[in-house]
């Protein structure tokens, strides 16, 4: 059939019809050779919330209750705007638009689970919410009650947690803008500032009452925290911050895929990052010599101080399709996963 100028509505509401269906025929497709279908609401669905849906079909078996947030999702994120559907092929998109969609829907659909236990302990434990759950495993495990537990690394790996922490926030600056950030302080914030951070417990309670244990690199890659820091945004204003950070990091992070060439986070900065590391890492390793006798310094933690100015990497803002291609196939597996449990405790791990 000729193309129209306008899409005729009813063949418009046929393609929502068939994408509610599973459908993942593109519109272009569609407009073609589709079926009109009975408007179902006062106005149409956005183009990229359809598009998102059809993505979403393309993947896996989309439930009808997450058809219906796709198609009734807020787009988020910054300049995101509403797009009406129209003869132009909603596939064309810029992916930010189609992220920002997923990102509010997976959100929304995060809100309603319910977090995997994490283990505690009877000490005060200072580090990162991504360590926690190790380290109470691990190293605090048989802190005293009345010890404070801080966990230390080089400048590099400490940057590494307070930029996944920061995500963890919805952070609204991306990798290079925090970055470029972080670099134009003459110190840094005290999350990432091994020395306060150890003074400070031995100030409160006193050295001998102070554990250092040496703080890992995130276990993530540059992808996985950009699909967390997109999805943290929305989650914002749904739960609140403690919440926020288990179910990020308890149910979402466990389905996020990462890819087989993504060396992870280590090392992984700008060039004015890697400036600012290298100025600032012997200062903050003088700084924090300076506060440790008198704690209990365990084993590994020395190593873990050194900065390695050769691993450094020079890094960006992570490209938005690969985020939009994993939230999309971590969301289609939040959405089958039953009786709103996390992924943790569907598998007895909780």
């Amino acid at each position: 059939m000729p193309r129209p100028t306008d899409p005729h509505p009813a063949r418009a509401w046929g393609w929502v019809a068939a994408l509610r269906d599973g459908a993942t025929t593109p519109w272009p497709v569609w407009l073609d050779d589709g079926a009109d279908a009975a408007a179902r609401g006062r106005a149409l669905p956005g183009a990229a919330q359809l598009e998102v849906l059809r993505r979403l079909n393309a993947g896996g078996a989309v439930s009808p209750a997450l058809a219906e947030r796709v198609l009734t999702a807020v787009p988020t994120g910054r300049g995101s705007v509403e797009h009406v559907l129209g003869d132009d092929d909603p596939a064309r998109l810029p992916v930010r638009e189609l992220l920002g969609v997923l990102a509010g829907v997976t959100a929304e659909t995060l809100a309603g689970r319910r977090p995997a236990r994490v283990p505690t302990g009877a000490a005060r434990l200072v580090a990162p919410p991504l360590l926690r759950p190790a380290l109470w495993a691990g190293a605090a495990a048989g802190a005293d009650a009345d010890a404070v537990v801080v966990a230390v690394a080089d400048p590099a790996t400490m940057a590494d947690h307070l930029w996944t922490t920061r995500a963890l926030d919805g952070s609204r600056l991306g990798f290079e803008a925090w970055w470029q950030r972080l670099a134009g302080r003459s110190r840094p914030p005290r999350a990432a500032d091994a020395a306060r951070l150890v003074g400070e417990a031995v100030a409160e309670v006193g050295a001998g009452r102070v554990v250092v244990v040496p703080a890992r690199s995130p276990a993530l890659s540059p992808v996985e925290v950009e699909a967390l820091r997109r999805v943290a945004s929305p989650l914002r204003v749904l739960v609140p911050r403690r919440r926020r950070r288990r179910l990020l990091t308890t149910v979402l992070l466990p389905l996020l895929e990462r890819g087989a060439d993504d060396a992870g986070l280590r090392g992984l900065t700008t060039e004015v990052g890697a400036a600012w590391l290298a100025e600032h890492g012997p200062r903050a390793r003088a700084d924090l010599a300076a506060v440790l006798p008198g704690t209990d310094v365990r084993d590994g933690t020395p190593a873990a101080l050194a900065l390695d100015a050769d691993a450094l990497r020079i890094g960006s803002d992570p490209r938005p399709r690969p985020v939009l291609a994993t939230l999309a196939r971590a969301l289609l597996a939040l959405d089958g996963a039953s009786d709103g449990q996390s992924a943790g405790e569907r598998e007895g791990t909780a």
